[in-house]
């Protein structure tokens, strides 16, 4: 029935009982011991095991129940991934570590208790779409708010908070241990309205990610920040709403002072059109992530900078002006803008960053000032319209997949250039006509024009 090896249980070799019980003198489960068998609905595992290693029981969609032991050290990677009826599972007190997507798209689990001094890895309940509740350690040193995000039923984080806590979890609601940061509100938890307490600074990083009830907030007089992605699928989410005179909303906008915090995801007006005071001086990472029906942005035309990943997925985005005092495009600044179609980078613009424009698949034209000595990784990435750009006669640095999966037709790259990543215009299947210096040429990476198989011709 089983094959063993050391103590090692390395397979399952009965794909059809019911119910499984490991023998006595096991001490490991090996990986994908079990992974696959779609019969098994109860393992009952002995005192001795302490070790479940990768993928043990990946897989066994009809494994509703198992027993662990006492002796319980680690679970591997992916473990119970995709054990579809696994409704409840006890994990040992002294268990100390748990791996990788060990319990993702456990479809039907309601709740996880993960034990003090057990270390945990990323995506362990990815897709755990009926889990309610989940308890962390007290001694955890770093939660990262998507743990939670793709947990739609979720309604309570429980920490059983020590005073030397890095966290703390009030109403189910995570936060640092000092209150300023809320962390992750359970999406099941946000329902229409949601007031965040006073003494709250700021809102982290996808700390409302995925909470699609969400249709607005009220807003304590205590904030100053909100985190990357804090709102990501809030696609309900329409205004914010304050009572204090720290704060004020301007067309929607949430400001404080000349700082502009953030744009709700739904947010939307007659014209679509949003108007920033002239007055802002500052904007915050990602203000208008997201927000889907924002067709054309006004910004004060004395800006200086623009944020990381300020209109990242806008999907109506066509038209923004960039003002003319900017030295850089950030970072994601217009990622996944997909009806965007012409762009212009006024002179003095320098650096165009990582993933800029990637995705923007509408992308046609783009107007670039002889400035520019940089162009980031995967910058213009599948901009799938981009059939010709004027490089900068400037440009020093093309970074790796810099216009990967572009409809480019020809390009001519500057004799400035000094370093091109890897990649830089693979899988351009459209890419004829290269031009190349001889300096380039002689030290050319066979990756540059990788699956370009329409190359007729390289000019040096």
């Amino acid at each position: 029935m089983f094959t063993i090896n050391n103590g090692v249980l390395i397979k399952c070799n009965d794909t059809s009982s019911a119910s499984v019980t490991i023998p006595e003198g096991v001490t490991a489960i090996g990986n994908a011991a079990f992974a696959g068998n779609k019969a098994v609905r109860m393992v009952i595992i002995p005192m001795g095991v302490t070790e479940i290693h990768n993928g043990a029981f990946f897989h066994c969609t009809s494994l509703s129940e198992v027993v662990l032991p006492s002796s319980l050290a680690s679970i591997g990677d992916d473990v119970f991934a995709h054990c579809t009826s696994l409704r409840h599972i006890q994990l040992p007190a002294h268990l100390s570590s748990i791996g990788n997507n060990a319990f993702r798209l456990c479809l039907k689990l309601e709740s996880l208790s993960i034990p003090d001094k057990c270390d945990f890895g990323s995506g362990i309940i990815d897709d755990c779409s009926s889990l309610r509740s989940i308890t962390i350690p007290s001694d955890t040193s770093y939660i990262d708010a998507l743990l939670f995000a793709e947990c739609p039923a979720l309604e309570n984080i429980i920490i059983n908070s020590k005073d030397d806590s890095n966290y703390v979890s009030e109403d189910g609601i995570l936060y640092t241990a000092d209150r300023q940061c809320l962390v992750r509100m359970p999406s099941a938890l946000a329902k229409k309205n949601v007031v965040i307490p006073e003494g709250v600074t700021s809102i982290g990083d996808s700390a409302f990610a995925g909470c699609s009830l969400l249709e607005s907030i009220l807003i304590p007089s205590s904030l100053e920040d909100i985190g990357q992605d804090a709102f990501k699928g809030c696609s309900a989410l329409s205004e914010y709403q304050i009572d204090n005179g720290y704060l004020t909303t301007i067309d929607g906008l949430l400001l404080r002072g000349h700082r502009l915090l953030s744009c709700p995801p739904a947010w939307k007006s007659k014209d679509n059109i949003v108007r920033v005071p002239d007055y802002v001086e500052e904007i915050l990472p990602y203000a208008f992530a997201n927000c889907h029906n924002v067709s054309k942005v006004i910004l004060p035309k004395h800006l200086m900078e623009l944020p990381q990943g300020i209109f990242a997925r806008c999907s109506s985005l066509t038209d923004v002006e960039i003002p003319f005092e900017c030295e850089s495009i950030p970072a994601h600044a217009f990622q996944g803008c997909k009806s965007l179609m012409n762009i212009v980078l006024p002179d003095g613009v320098t650096t165009i960053s990582d993933s800029a424009f990637e995705g923007c698949t509408s992308l046609c034209n783009v107007d670039m000032p002889d400035d520019i000595t940089t162009i980031g990784q995967f910058a213009f990435a599948d901009c799938t319209s981009l059939t010709n750009i004027d490089l900068s006669t400037s440009l020093t640095e093309i970074g790796g997949g810099a216009f990967a999966y572009s409809a480019l037709v020809s390009v001519a790259i500057p004799y400035t250039v000094k370093s091109m990543g890897k990649c830089a215009f693979a899988c351009c299947p459209d890419l004829t006509t290269v031009s190349l210096a001889p300096h380039l040429s002689a030290n050319a990476d066979s990756t540059w024009f990788w699956e370009c198989p329409n190359i007729m011709a390289e000019t040096i």
